[in-house]
């Protein structure tokens, strides 16, 4: 968005050592891409999409892919943190049960149509589940947080 030159500015190193650090990848920025594992790069582009604070959208593509439930924990920490300032966070997932943590409003498809777009407290029922998925699925809860 700023541009690459931008990114030598005192206060976006500032920005991206913050960023690096929340999600545990400040000491991967020295390593070549290809030494990391799949995680780690996960991390490290979640980490560039989330440096610019200021930006008004973010869209990530199934973020928590490869995340452990430490780094998942720390992500949904940050992507509320965006919500909350205003920002539009869009996150496509295919874990059902990360929907509840980022909380929102749920629109899931089926066979490419939007079959439920409701709040996410709202829309996490056995019926509507069911509808979205063709199965018989159960609901449970269980509550992670970092101590």
């Amino acid at each position: 968005r700023l541009g690459f030159r931008k990114l030598l500015t005192t206060s976006a190193r500032v920005r991206v050592h913050a960023i690096a650090q929340r999600l545990c990848v400040d000491q991967l920025l020295r390593l070549p891409l290809g030494a990391l594992s799949g995680g780690e790069r996960r991390r490290v582009s979640c980490a560039r999409a989330l440096v610019d604070d200021l930006a008004i959208a973010y869209l990530l593509d199934e973020p928590f892919a490869g995340l452990d439930l430490n780094h998942r924990e720390i992500l949904v920490g940050l992507l509320q943190e965006r919500a909350a300032s205003g920002a539009v966070v869009v996150v496509s997932l295919h874990e059902i049960s990360l929907a509840r943590a980022l909380g929102g409003r749920l629109i899931a498809l089926r066979r490419g149509q939007v079959a439920l777009d409701e709040p996410t407290e709202q829309a996490l029922t056995v019926s509507n589940l069911v509808e979205v998925y063709g199965i018989s699925v159960r609901l449970a809860q269980l509550q992670l947080g970092i101590a």
